[in-house]
């Protein structure tokens, strides 16, 4: 986390933001070109584990950021 943690406060605010949605988007969509129909109960709970994870991690980096730069 530390050399994360670094990236991060190098980072503007917007770029953050921009880093945070592309994690957020590659874990929503893992394979863009499926359907959604065509995704599995067990694949879907999968993404949504992933997703709460990298949110639980973005709030705590935002945090960080915010108590460095602000």
């Amino acid at each position: 986390m530390t050399d994360r943690r670094e990236r991060i406060l190098a980072l503007s605010r917007r770029e953050l933001a921009q880093l945070h949605a592309g994690e957020l988007s590659k874990a929503l969509f893992p394979d863009p070109e499926t359907p959604d129909d065509a995704v599995s109960d067990e694949a879907k709970a999968s993404i949504q584990m992933s997703v709460s994870e990298l949110t639980v991690l973005h709030r705590a980096e935002l945090s960080v950021w915010l108590a460095e730069n602000e």
